[in-house]
């Protein structure tokens, strides 16, 4: 059972820079590979400030360790259809961030 823990004192930022490039498999398209999004995080505090890169497909890198903190991808949204275009705008993504 996962949990959700509120930290009290907010020492970072993480913000959801830009996707660089989305491959995955459209929906209702058969594809040889499943794809991958690449996408591109800034981590800001009080001492750095870099940005970053995690992957959807666990080929490539997930995860990362910033200052003590391991940030992993979970999910991107929207999933790519076939013929739609989407929107950096439109991406969200769902990271962890255990200590």
């Amino acid at each position: 059972m996962e949990r959700l823990v509120r930290m009290p004192i907010i020492t970072f930022q993480i913000v959801l820079d830009s996707v660089l490039n989305d491959s995955r498999c459209p929906i209702g398209m058969e594809c040889i590979w499943a794809g991958n999004a690449a996408v591109r995080f800034i981590y800001s505090s009080a001492n750095s400030t870099q940005p970053f890169v995690l992957n959807t497909l666990t080929s490539f890198p997930t995860d990362t360790l910033i200052e003590g903190y391991r940030i992993k991808l979970n999910t991107l949204t929207p999933y790519p259809e076939a013929g739609l275009v989407i929107k950096q705008v439109d991406y969200k993504a769902e990271i962890q961030i255990t200590k």
